[in-house]
């Protein structure tokens, strides 16, 4: 990675320190549908482990109280991962909303990234075009995320305040966990708004290129 783009990725490391959250305790999206798969994953699992204790007592019936007690444990502690799992991805589920952005962001910075590992390989054609105003935009980006993921940690350990004097606030602050990018309403918003469109856009000429590429090897 080409010194000017080392420090823009936000790391998983930074994520947990900024959120106060680890990225392996929840499931992404928060939606009812992966959650449902994260759970038929859990029954199929708990299935393995009963067909194993199925096994091992026809081995071993000698030894049914310790398999018992063993497999039972497998599955009471794959019950309560699950479901503290689950609990806490509903819980956050504003906070994922802003992970999924970063994971956006971070693998736009990996597709320059890959172009410019072509560009050095003798591609000339994978040059991204207007480098500096790619760069300019996705350190908007980043700081614009840091603020939200920051604003988030405040809104959630301050709930109660917020649930009990909401009237003393001059606005919803739910929605400032929002990216601002998704807002027209002020002339920075709007700078917002057009450094995301410029980064989608490099994506978008990134993946296409890599397709491509794909299609003639």
């Amino acid at each position: 990675m080409t010194p000017d783009l080392q420090g823009l990725e936000i790391s998983r490391g930074e994520l947990k320190h900024l959120s106060g959250l680890g990225i392996n305790r929840v499931y992404r999206p928060a939606t009812v549908k992966k959650l449902l798969q994260e759970g038929l994953k859990t029954l199929l699992a708990m299935g393995l482990v009963l067909l194993s204790y199925g096994i091992l007592i026809g081995i071993f019936p000698a030894s049914q109280t310790v398999l018992v007690v063993i497999h039972a444990i497998a599955c009471f502690g794959l019950i309560v991962d699950e479901t503290l799992k689950i609990i806490t991805t509903w819980r956050h589920k504003s906070l994922i909303a802003i992970w999924m952005q970063v994971e956006r962001y971070n693998r736009i910075i990996h597709a320059i990234a890959f172009c410019d590992q072509l560009e050095n390989a003798g591609n000339s054609t994978a040059k991204v075009p207007d480098r500096s105003q790619i760069l300019s935009a996705l350190k908007m980006i980043r700081k614009e995320l840091v603020r939200t993921l920051n604003t988030e940690v405040m809104i959630r350990r301050n709930r109660c305040l917020i649930k009990e004097s909401s009237h003393l606030f001059p606005c919803d602050v739910s929605n400032l966990t929002i990216p601002q990018w998704q807002d027209y309403t002020t002339p920075e918003h709007k700078i917002l708004a057009e450094a995301w469109d410029i980064a989608i856009a490099v994506e978008a000429i990134v993946i296409k290129s890599v397709k491509l590429r794909d299609k003639y090897l």
